[in-house]
């Protein structure tokens, strides 16, 4: 692979980008958000706006940069974009992998959720269901504008720096943890007079730091494996139906119940390491950047 950019070049890139996606969550009315739960509607509704923006002027950028870099002397605009996993090669077997590998992680969560029978199909659950403005963000803008900034642009510019794969994999999601980290600033803006509040937002770090942090090296993996975006995408939306695994009640779970959940998350771990080597070594899917 030709080095088109310095890797000192993309990291500022990825710097600037994901700078760029957390500031724009405070472009409208910064004060009155930082009065207001992030999940307030008025919130969502402008940070659904400011996001949308960052979607479209972040590629721009990287066209123009590109352009004056003389990456498309050599190359089409069509390279561009697959260098982003925006392409309909391997779209279905993608989303398909994706899907099946987060179903096997959260097998454990869903026993849980079968035995305390918070499924959806159980008791009429589905009838909870809505499609509110807050399940908008989570379950579309949240992974569609997070995934497109942190995946497919960072990785179009570290493959374009000749970044080797495990880099892409392990440490590029840093840029994603570390702009998580805001919530910080708005967690103590709300609550700062609250007792213990300092110990309880640097716990709060610390858990989402490590597990976006784990998400990252996942969602990475599957766009440089599947040369598509919308595997990582369909992996984050899915994520966030089931959030984060409910380990209290495992915790507070006694005999043979206990048992139960233990088990089958370790079954569930152990399925997902399994599908996570057989993706990564089968000659069924063909990628870019995965040689």
């Amino acid at each position: 692979m030709e080095q088109y950019i310095t890797k000192f070049e993309a990291l500022i890139i990825c710097f600037l980008l994901s700078s760029f996606f957390v500031g724009s969550l405070y472009f409208f009315d910064r004060k009155k958000q930082l009065k207001l739960s992030r999940d307030h509607p008025e919130v969502i509704k402008k940070r659904i706006i400011s996001i949308s923006i960052v979607c479209v002027v972040s590629p721009l950028f990287l066209v123009l940069y590109y352009y004056f870099r003389n990456v498309f002397e050599a190359n089409s605009f069509d390279f561009f974009l697959k260098t982003m996993g925006i392409t309909y090669h391997n779209t279905i077997i993608g989303i398909g992998i994706g899907l099946l590998l987060v179903l096997l992680i959260y097998i454990g969560p869903m026993v849980v959720m079968y035995i305390q029978e918070e499924m959806p199909f159980q008791n009429n659950n589905y009838k909870s269901i809505t499609f509110s403005i807050y399940e908008i963000r989570n379950i579309v803008v949240g992974p569609i504008s997070e995934e497109f900034i942190f995946r497919s642009c960072m990785i179009s510019v570290c493959y374009l720096a000749n970044f080797s794969n495990t880099f892409m994999i392990f440490v590029l999601p840093l840029f994603f943890g570390l702009a998580h980290v805001h919530h910080a600033y708005e967690q103590y803006s709300l609550h700062k007079n609250e007792e213990n509040i300092i110990s309880r937002i640097i716990f709060s770090i610390i858990l989402q730091f490590s597990y976006t942090n784990l998400f990252g090296w996942f969602a990475s993996f599957l766009l440089l494996r599947t040369d598509n975006v919308l595997s990582s995408i369909f992996a984050h939306a899915l994520c966030n139906i089931f959030n984060f695994p409910d380990v209290n009640s495992v915790l507070s779970a006694t005999g043979k119940t206990r048992t139960i959940y233990i088990m089958f998350y370790i079954i569930g771990l152990i399925l997902f390491i399994i599908g996570m080597s057989f993706v990564s070594k089968t000659s069924l899917i063909q990628s870019l950047f995965w040689k």
